[in-house]
């Protein structure tokens, strides 16, 4: 049976990211670094992310937990939470300069995810469309007024994000304890795809995203969680081809110094020959 154990985990108010690694890969994980940013009034952390790195082999990852401003009307608000988080969220880089700051971007492999409380840009009005599309499970026609689609066409929030194609229900708002959409309580909460999973890569061509979908088996909350599932390759190193890279460096730098020291005053003097007056 496979066992898994945590590497590191980071919490802001009711927000948590944890990374769990297969036993066998624990030991391969380097360079774990945590950060969180408050997004809230007063950089409250109600609002924001966080956020860990760490690296497997040679390749870098990057995960960040955010929760973004709630609200259909507060569109320009989520989208400058956005920012202010792929902005100011960096993480010291101990493989390098132990003062420099890396963001999230310079990672092999990046991964925004949770409730960003991005809504349907549709009015109260039009609820009973958005429950007949639910019902008929046409979720191609109600994402065309998803407002993190519009926003990463129009180039406002993850415009360099990829995200996979949702053939789930919204995630938001549900009666906890059921499956069932909130109605009646006087709030006017249209159902929406607030709860997402986003990546970007170094190179798109090493991931592949081969699952994606909701949990609508727990019922704890007026949210259902999102999980997706990727297979990525990793930079592992070859030991001799590495010994073999030292070696060139060494001698060229050991050719280098050689050649300035030819080159130095000390030694152009030397074919000179002084007698004695």
């Amino acid at each position: 049976k496979t066992s898994y154990r945590l590497v590191l985990c980071k919490h802001l108010v009711g927000m948590l990211i944890a990374v769990f690694v297969r036993r066998d890969v624990k030991r391969f994980v380097m360079d774990e670094q945590k950060a969180s940013i408050g997004c809230g009034t007063g950089g409250a952390g109600n609002k924001g992310a966080v956020g860990v790195r760490f690296r497997i082999f040679n390749s870098s990852f990057c995960f960040v937990n955010g929760h973004l401003a709630a609200h259909r009307e507060a569109l320009s608000q989520r989208n400058a939470d956005y920012r202010r988080v792929v902005d100011k969220l960096r993480f010291r880089d101990t493989s390098t300069d132990r003062t420099a700051r890396m963001r999230m971007e310079e990672h092999d492999y990046a991964f925004f995810l949770g409730d960003l409380n991005y809504r349907l840009n549709l009015e109260d009005g039009k609820m009973w469309m958005v429950f007949s599309g639910i019902s008929r499970n046409d979720y191609e026609k109600l994402l065309e007024h998803d407002q993190l689609t519009k926003a990463r066409v129009e180039k406002e929030a993850f415009s360099d994000f990829e995200e996979g194609e949702i053939h789930f229900a919204p995630t938001f708002k549900y009666t906890p304890g059921t499956n069932d959409y909130a109605t009646g309580d006087g709030k006017n909460r249209m159902p929406a795809w607030t709860d997402r999973i986003l990546w970007k890569a170094k190179n798109p061509n090493l991931v592949r995203l081969t699952a994606y979908d909701a949990a609508s088996s727990v019922k704890v909350s007026d949210h259902k969680p999102v999980l997706a599932s990727f297979s990525m390759k990793v930079r592992v190193p070859h030991p001799g081809r590495e010994a073999e890279q030292l070696e060139r460096i060494t001698r060229m730098l050991t050719e280098k110094r050689s050649s300035r020291r030819r080159m130095s005053p000390s030694n152009r003097i030397t074919g000179i020959s002084l007698a004695p007056s």
